[in-house]
């Protein structure tokens, strides 16, 4: 140890070469590299949300969940798929195995189809809102409304919500969804 330190020390040239070649490198990466504020972060997992209106937990379960959960089970590639039922609303998560994460553009086609696929969902069902969930998909504010008032004055209401927020710079996208149009 002692002779490379000695070694530096008398050789002061090749010491101010290194410097220099690392503040060159570090230069070159900070100004060529590619740089993101948020950087697109892919969490492999689906989310598959149904909206059927007024009905139970129980027949949410039985007539969206559970079809929808029996579909995709049968695809490659599952680390866990997990589904929820509340009054109103269906949500089943499919979480991508890590081994198959290169293969996610071609799960995601499968899992789209089979749910797609699916004929017997409740006439007053919406069309199942299939979305792959990464750092671009959150939501920094979600609003949901509801109340006994009719769907058009819930309609009516949610454009009123959604006119304010276009207006406001950095603003990415306003989505509605869970109603019929």
């Amino acid at each position: 140890m002692k002779k490379f330190i000695k070694f530096f020390i008398n050789q002061s040239k090749v010491v101010n070469l290194i410097v220099l070649a690392v503040i060159v490198a570090g230069s070159l990466v900070f100004w060529r590299g590619q740089k993101e504020g948020f950087p697109q972060i892919k969490l492999n997992m689906v989310w598959i949300s149904t909206v059927y209106p007024g009905a139970t937990a129980e027949e949410v379960e039985k007539l969206i969940t559970d079809k929808i959960e029996d579909a995709i089970s049968k695809l490659d590639g599952a680390k866990k798929i997990s589904g929820r039922s509340i009054e109103g609303l269906s949500t089943v998560i499919f979480e991508v195995d890590s081994d198959y994460s290169k293969d996610f553009d071609k799960i995601y086609a499968d899992l789209k189809n089979s749910v797609d696929a699916i004929q017997d969902f409740p006439e007053d069902a919406m069309d199942p809102y299939i979305f792959d969930i990464n750092t671009d998909t959150f939501h920094v504010i979600s609003v949901f409304i509801s109340g006994d008032i009719t769907e058009n004055q819930r309609r009516d209401l949610a454009k009123k919500v959604e006119e304010d927020p276009k207006k406001l710079k950095g603003v990415g996208k306003i989505e509605k969804w869970g109603y019929r149009k």
